[in-house]
């Protein structure tokens, strides 16, 4: 028996049109004939009632029927881009140039052993990695050469320039690590030294730390005397105190 059966027998039951066994056997045939004309009345209005309410759907804000008996929209649903205003920028984080790449393949099945060739890119993934490259000791030989016209010894000069700045040994871009570190990072020197000892497996004691920084500050100190010079003679100066 459906669920629409059991609404119509409940709606005659409640509603007296059907009468108790004991009544329908004491009642003569005439009553009978009666009854079941009272009912195939109201099964037929039932009907009726049910097909209605079925092409109207549910009401709004309630769940709808029993699956089975599930309205049928007459509309159709507008698709999620309409509900959704499309962004003008998106906000997905973006991948950066690869600077390498690295093919991942079979060269055989791993089930049968067959050998495999040729492919597709099925996807990619991007994976950030910084080299540990250990510290590079250079050594630069300067070749004493004569010349075959004066009879002169002639050495290149300036072969230096942009590696290293006077006599020290340390190179421009050691230089401006350790700098960088110390007065931008304010590390203190033995983190320094501890830092360059274990991602570039060099070994400095605290005093050419030490010495490399006070060299720099002497290379700058001309430059500084300008700034205070121009900060002097300057009609306003402002200082910001905030910390």
């Amino acid at each position: 028996m459906t669920l629409r059966h059991l609404a119509v027998w409940s709606w005659l039951w409640h509603n007296g049109v059907m009468r108790t066994e004991k009544d329908l056997k004491l009642a003569s045939r005439d009553t009978l004939l009666t009854i079941i004309a009272e009912q195939q009345v109201v099964i037929t209005e039932l009907r009726e009632r049910i097909e209605e309410l079925e092409r109207r759907g549910p009401p709004r804000g309630r769940p709808g029927g029993v699956p089975g008996n599930k309205h049928t929209p007459k509309r159709p649903r507008p698709e999620r881009t309409e509900l959704r205003k499309k962004r003008t920028q998106g906000f997905a984080r973006r991948r950066m140039r690869p600077t390498r790449q690295v093919v991942h393949a079979l060269d055989s099945c791993p089930e049968c052993g067959t050998g495999m060739t040729g492919g597709w890119v099925h996807r990619t993934r991007e994976v950030i990695e910084i080299p540990l490259a250990p510290a590079e000791v250079i050594e630069q030989v300067f070749v004493a050469r004569m010349c075959a016209l004066c009879r002169k010894r002639r050495l290149p000069h300036d072969s230096l320039k942009g590696v290293a700045v006077g006599r020290q040994r340390m190179g421009i871009n050691l230089v401006s690590l350790i700098v960088t570190l110390r007065e931008e990072r304010r590390l203190p020197i033995r983190s320094i030294q501890q830092y360059l000892r274990t991602v570039h497996h060099l070994k400095l004691s605290v005093g050419a730390i030490v010495e490399t920084i006070r060299r720099v500050a002497r290379q700058a100190q001309r430059t500084v005397d300008e700034t205070l010079e121009r900060i002097r003679g300057s009609p306003v100066v402002h200082a910001d105190e905030t910390g």
